[in-house]
């Protein structure tokens, strides 16, 4: 739908409930959803405007938010509903999410944000049964084996695969069996919010505020304080997080009889599992999808992986499990140089075509890929087998070719004309790649030479990486 069809039913909403029109109509950033946001405000009125599709979803986030209102949990009221319940109107409750709280510097008092939110955070698993039960549209959601499968099957296929780490399909399918086992026989019978992350949950009159729940369903305790503390980019500290399960454990204990040893023991199955699924979508998102977010998220996951493994919190027993997520935890791949701001930053890579692509942390897409194939090989020959093109035998070869200095200069005539259009309108962020066969000689060489010429530019930041020499 056009934005100026939302715009006409938003305002008409807005209309309806306050007898006029808003002054500012402010379309608010996107998040992994479908839905769409807009801030609607006038005569001190502020609102936030809902345009989502999926009407079945629009449903139970009405039913879920009149349950949470009658519990006192702090939700967005519903200000007025669309006939066609595409369309509807809640509460502007700001922009400060935990999320932004969290990464916004040093010396920040987590445990006067987390603790509050935990015991919230058991009244909405406990007293969401209720809730649920009460809701046509989502009363018969379970967290099942099958989604806990595909949720696994999700990092398999666009983490694993697409990340070229190789594995066993059979070993790695009966680890996961092993461990759904383990899962399936925790108690499933609380209300899951099902991504409760610190970005959905707002800071509004100094307490929290809690959104995007609709997808909620009946499932364990451990899943939502998972997804909470290993929130991968939120970079909660160790001590924290295991004060927070310690809150967390004691606050639960008023309202359910737990093995408190037990729970704790489970509770890292399910930060596997969290961790599993989050690099699976930052895979799609990410990878496959070139969003600049899920890109970025993905080293902060690995690290919280790596700590999972190194404390020995994955099953020591089974052998093929751990040893393959060592291997992820370690993979170099997502390595990358933080995206600058101010200046535009050339990322300048060599890569193998045999291998991966080098990847576009920015997430903006575009750039060049350069294909130095065509070049005579020196790979070819036993002299330069084990040089690579910062050598200077290497070197000296690909310049007996007139085609290579051809190259160059018709690579460095179309990236001069973007770098100075990029500076002129403000970009921060262009990838150029070179690539050949096995990522040693002629792909390398190209990229020194081009990096030689930016270099000389002092408007610009310059980062070279040769994808195959590190």
């Amino acid at each position: 739908m056009k934005i100026s069809d939302i715009k006409r039913n938003l305002y008409k909403l807005y209309n309806d409930k306050f007898g006029c029109e808003p002054e500012n109509f402010v379309q608010l950033p996107q998040s992994g959803s479908s839905r769409i946001y807009f801030r609607l405000t006038g005569n001190d009125q502020s609102v936030i405007g809902v345009y989502a599709l999926n009407i079945e979803e629009n449903k139970t986030f009405f039913d879920f938010t009149d349950g949470f209102k009658s519990e006192d949990i702090d939700v967005p009221s519903i200000i007025n509903i669309d006939s066609s319940q595409n369309f509807y109107l809640i509460d502007d409750l700001g922009n400060k999410s935990l999320f932004d709280i969290f990464t916004s510097g040093d010396n920040i008092d987590y445990e006067s944000y987390i603790y509050p939110i935990l015991d919230n955070l058991v009244k909405i698993q406990c007293k969401g049964v209720r809730i649920l039960n009460d809701s046509d549209n989502a009363k018969n959601r379970v967290f099942s084996r099958s989604m806990m499968s595909s949720d696994l099957n999700y990092f398999k296929y666009y983490f694993l695969k697409i990340s070229g780490i190789e594995y066993n399909d059979i070993e790695l399918d009966k680890s996961f069996s092993r461990l759904l086992d383990t899962l399936e026989s925790t108690p499933s019978d609380y209300f899951m919010y099902r991504d409760f992350q610190s970005r959905n949950i707002l800071w509004h009159n100094n307490k929290p505020w809690f959104i995007d729940y609709q997808g909620a369903m009946l499932g364990p305790l451990q899943y939502d304080l998972a997804s909470l503390l290993f929130q991968a980019k939120a970079r909660i500290p160790q001590h924290i997080k295991e004060s927070a399960l310690d809150y967390y454990i004691n606050a639960i204990s008023e309202y359910v009889d737990i093995d408190k040893d037990m729970f704790r023991k489970d509770f890292y199955k399910f930060v596997l599992l969290r961790i599993l699924q989050t690099l699976g979508a930052y895979g799609f998102r990410g990878v496959i999808e070139r969003k600049g977010h899920f890109l970025q998220s993905i080293p902060f996951a690995l690290d919280n992986l790596k700590w999972l493994v190194k404390n020995n919190l994955v099953s020591t027993d089974d052998t093929y499990l751990r040893s393959l997520l060592i291997d992820v935890a370690e993979t170099t791949i997502y390595k990358h140089t933080p995206i600058t701001q101010g200046k535009l930053t050339v990322y300048v890579n060599s890569f193998s075509y045999r291998k991966n692509y080098p990847i576009d942390w920015s997430g903006n897409g575009g750039g060049y890929m350069f294909d130095c194939r065509s070049l005579h090989n020196p790979g070819r020959y036993i002299e330069y087998k084990h040089l690579t093109g910062m050598d200077r035998p290497v070197q000296e070869f690909l310049e007996k070719g007139e085609d290579v200095k051809q190259f160059i200069n018709n690579a460095w005539n179309m990236i001069s004309n973007s770098v100075n259009h990029y500076i002129d309108r403000g970009f921060n962020s262009l990838q150029v790649n070179f690539g050949c066969t096995g990522g040693q000689h002629r792909s390398v060489y190209c990229a020194e030479k081009i990096v030689e010429r930016l270099k000389q530019n002092n408007q610009i930041i310059v980062i070279l990486r040769h994808k195959e020499q590190e």
